[in-house]
């Protein structure tokens, strides 16, 4: 759902379906907040939670 009263950043919108991409084609991996391909990605551990 999308609130049309919201403004929107295609850049964002974007970046967030190639970050959807990337953890499909990549099991075990996860994006953190403002990734872009081409930069690292997370491997996902319980060690992770609360730290980012």
């Amino acid at each position: 759902m999308h609130d049309l009263s919201i403004g929107r950043s295609a850049k964002e919108i974007l970046r967030r379906l190639k970050a959807s991409k990337y953890v499909r084609e990549h099991p075990g991996k996860v994006c953190p907040a403002s990734w872009e391909p081409g930069k690292e990605a997370l491997d996902v551990s319980l060690e992770l939670v609360g730290k980012l």
